[in-house]
């Protein structure tokens, strides 16, 4: 088919986003705001359509403040994450366009309404306009019959129904499809959608959410009905702008210009993958960190982390070899500028140069060792990697095993996940910490039952320390039992408690429970679920049935040290937040008496500077004597007026708000004194990093300051009697000290080499011969394993054709095997080690070049060796 010349007006991806919410705007809908990348239901790492903020309106949860809503949402997928840069239109950060009706209009107008847009405001050709509808959706052919598009080009798709469960709402789903023409060849243009490729690509979804399906399958009629529609904003920029793909729009035209400028490469065939890449996934870094945030191991810091690596590993392949990402990032800003208030701030680019530069170590590593791995496959015709060397790969370099797979991939390999899946298995069984024989019924107990049947327990302990209580349960060995004696300890549980249960990162009270039978010291306290509160205690006079009343009492003194460290914590989580920037929010906290660790985001180890500055905030804000309030107030409410709500933490309608005059305002269920004066003084005694961008500050209050400065002045006092010096004097005399010791190590590392030399010589000297191959032996019990690489090195620079086994410690029963590099195209290290694993002489493994580990039988081993050598020559 020959299509008419375009005659749309070609529009900006700013007006075409003003020109979607317009129209809508005139159809009667609320404009609502893009909601938040990081969605409210927990169990979403991520908002991944328009529907996802609105989904608390659709189930009625939430009254919605109107009932027809248009959005241009924020929306990050990472499902088709290894399509993102082959293909014109996959991406992870993307904006969805959407019409939504919440009981209101239904399937005629969502229809008329979205070809009318497309056709008269977009200007569409309609003859190039084709639609899929649910075989059995007879409504919606009438419909778009109706509107002009001929039967022809409206396809029956199975596929054309959705539903959240196998439970609940759903219904037919109808999609739009726009022809691009014959540039884009497919197998047969009569069929439309139906052909494979992007000549026919999906704009609209428009989905009628009419049925309830019941647990037999049947499908009744909802009461109310609601239309949820998408449209993707690349895509249909894309069509207006007539280019050939999402990444040719002005969505990405200035980022991709950047990452040509600063890699100082073209844009070609053989570069185009790898700058997509970079170009979708910088995107949404951006953006991410834009929402606070931050690269870690787990969650969505872990996705975050993953897509810095999968950028940089693009341009690595483009011959980057420094951080690069962090000068491209102002470009996704200078694109998206009057659209959303993303921060040019100085703080940020330094989290992801610093994110980068750590990879770099990681990649320059773990790369070495992949290609090795591929170019081993290539050379035995292999397209399958061991599952094993990925997981080494993981294991000892950090190395993604997403990121060996994404590599693999473009040399046509794979690699064993099963395998990979049971040596990941294994390794945490060995790492996993065994709990207290008394602690282990905690796991298997359901105290969700526990509570339904008891009921919620009534905490008093924001009012009072001591309150008149029903024993209601018993546990021992976590069984179920009607009575304790003395010296057995059990679980408690009360109708009522003035005892907080550890939660919130705040410790569980510790006190007595009693009557005048009995007396239970109560060590711990937890919450194991909402609002249940259980008490860890040891009988120490008596005997405690159930159903007693007793008397319920917390030491108030441990209490109080408690309190002072809480309020604390807040104090300093905004000490932080203004001397650090708004990026340094918390991410952890341990609250004990008069103790706190407090973890947060940053980048960079505190200046001492930042460390006083932050001491001296705290201490004036201790000074003001500033009053602490609690209040409960509506969620939504709370977070209008400013209140912090932390990370990761569960939250229902009504929350508690602690405040400290107008200085801070959190939500928090944990115990807080009632004016800063009485926390009394603040002192930092430790600062450091527990991950990558995440650092953990120690203190103390109270009492304990004076008690720190106390052992502080004792261990000065020692230095001083041990060195005869004080003040200067004894930092000169340290000064002096250390150099002294530098220059004997300076003399003994002279006096090692010269040793090493000889064991060299002498090692060399009894080597054995095995098919022109130099089998070097050396035992050495007063050498570590890591002194046998400056040991091989030597060898190289003498020898060739050889292979050293270097037995190191007491017990010599530390191998590492070493295979000069002539040889490894012959012979690995790592091979020989695996065939000495097979023959259970212990375990170990590595690289071609070199493998170490740990052996178990010495008998026989050097023996084994040369015969595994001769096996290895042969193949």
């Amino acid at each position: 088919m020959v299509f008419k010349l375009r005659r749309f007006i070609i529009l900006s991806s700013k007006k075409v986003r003003k020109e979607f919410l317009d129209f809508f705007e005139s159809k009667e809908h609320i404009i609502l705001p893009s909601f938040s990348l990081i969605p409210k239901d927990p169990t979403l790492l991520f908002t991944a359509a328009g529907m996802v903020p609105l989904k608390s309106y659709f189930l009625g949860e939430e009254e919605a403040p109107k009932r027809r809503i248009a959005t241009c949402q924020k929306c990050l997928r990472t499902n088709d994450i290894e399509q993102v840069g082959k293909t014109i239109r996959h991406h992870t950060f993307f904006e969805m366009l959407g019409n939504f009706s919440i009981g209101d209009y239904f399937k005629e107008d969502a229809i008329l309404w979205a070809y009318e847009l497309l056709t008269k405001n977009f200007g569409l050709d309609k003859e190039r306009i084709w639609v899929s509808i649910y075989p059995d959706d007879d409504e919606a052919l009438k419909i778009w019959k109706k509107v002009g598009v001929s039967e022809e080009k409206i396809v029956k798709l199975e596929d054309n129904f959705w539903q959240m469960g196998e439970e609940g709402p759903c219904g037919p789903d109808s999609e739009l499809y726009y022809d691009l023409g014959e540039d884009f060849p497919c197998k047969d243009p009569s069929l439309g959608p139906l052909n494979e490729g992007d000549r026919f690509l999906e704009v609209w979804n428009l989905v009628f959410t009419q049925f309830d399906r019941k647990k037999d399958g049947s499908l009744d009629p909802l009461p109310r009905k609601n239309i949820d529609t998408g449209m993707g904003l690349e895509r249909i920029t894309m069509i207006l702008q007539d280019k050939k793909s999402n990444f040719e729009t002005d969505l990405f035209s200035k980022i991709i210009e950047s990452i040509k400028n600063n890699l100082n490469i073209d844009y070609n065939e053989d570069t185009k993958i790898n700058i997509r890449v970079i170009a979708d996934h910088i995107r949404a870094i951006t953006f991410l960190i834009n929402e606070n945030l931050f690269p870690s191991n787990e969650g969505r810091g872990y996705v975050l982390r993953r897509l810095i690596r999968r950028s940089f590993s693009s341009g690595w392949s483009l011959g980057a070899r420094d951080p690069f990402l962090y000068k491209i990032y102002p470009s996704v800003i200078e694109t998206f500028s009057g659209v959303y208030d993303l921060k040019q701030d100085e703080k940020i680019i330094k989290i992801l140069y610093s994110e980068e530069k750590n990879f770099i170590e990681t990649l320059s590593r773990g790369l070495d060792f992949l290609y090795n791995l591929i170019d081993k496959a290539k050379k035995f015709n292999s397209n399958e990697i061991s599952g094993r060397d990925i997981f080494f790969l993981y294991d000892t370099y950090g190395f993604p095993p997403e990121l060996s797979e994404d590599i693999l991939s473009t040399k046509g390999l794979n690699y064993n996940k099963d395998e990979f899946n049971y040596m990941l298995e294994e390794s945490r069984k060995k790492s996993r910490i065994i709990t207290k024989e008394s602690r282990i019924f905690e796991e298997n107990l359901d105290y969700i039952k526990i509570k339904d049947e008891l009921k919620e327990t009534e905490f008093l302990g924001y009012d009072t320390l001591s309150t008149e209580s029903k024993i209601l349960l018993i546990l021992k060995n976590g069984e179920r039992v009607n009575s304790l004696k003395e010296k057995e300890e059990g679980v408690i549980i009360l109708d009522k408690t003035p005892f907080y249960g550890e939660k919130g990162g705040q410790v569980g009270d510790k006190g007595i429970i009693k009557s005048d039978k009995f007396e239970i010291e109560i060590y711990d306290t937890k919450s194991p679920v909402e609002n249940l509160i259980i008490h860890y205690g040891k009988v120490i006079k008596g005997e405690v049935y159930l159903n007693d009343i007793s008397f319920a009492i917390v030491d108030k003194e441990r209490r109080e040290g408690i309190k002072r460290a809480h309020t604390t914590t807040h104090l300093l989580h905004k000490a932080l937040i203004t001397i650090l920037g708004e990026h340094a929010t918390q991410k952890g906290s341990f609250v004990s008496e008069d103790f706190l660790r407090f973890d947060f985001s940053h980048f960079s180890p505190l200046t001492e500077k930042e460390i006083d500055e932050i001491e001296k905030n705290v201490n004036l804000w201790i000074y003001k004597a500033f009053e602490v309030s609690t209040f409960y107030k509506n969620i939504d409410e709370a977070k209008k007026e400013g209140a912090i709500a932390l990370f990761g933490e569960k939250y229902g309608n009504i929350v508690r708000i602690v405040k400290i005059d107008e200085l801070s305002k959190e939500f928090c269920g944990g115990t807080h004194i009632s004016n800063t004066i009485e926390i009394g003084c603040f002192k930092i005694i430790s600062e450091r990093g527990i991950g990558t961008n995440l650092r953990r500050i120690e203190a103390v209050t109270g009492l304990k300051v004076i008690e720190y400065l106390k052992n502080l002045e004792k261990t000065l006092n020692k230095l001083e009697s041990i060195l005869s010096a004080k003040g200067e004097n004894l930092i000169n005399k340290i000064t002096e000290l250390k150099n002294e010791i530098k220059n004997k190590e300076d003399e003994i590392n002279l006096l090692k080499t010269k040793y090493f030399d000889v064991l060299v010589e002498k090692c060399i000297k009894d080597h054995k011969l095995i098919d022109n191959i130099k089998l070097i032996t050396l035992k050495e019990k007063s050498l570590k394993p890591e002194d046998g690489y400056y040991l091989y090195d030597k060898i190289k620079e003498k020898e060739k054709s050889f292979i050293f086994l270097f037995f190191s410690n007491k017990d010599l029963k530390n191998l590492t095997i070493f295979v000069s590099q002539d040889l490894t195209d012959r012979i690995s290290a790592n091979e020989i080690y695996k065939e000495l694993n097979n023959k259970n002489y212990g375990k170990g493994g590595g690289k071609d070049t070199f493998s170490s580990g740990r052996i178990e039988k010495l008998d026989g081993l050097e023996e084994t060796v040369v015969d595994i050598i001769k096996k290895l020559e042969v193949r």
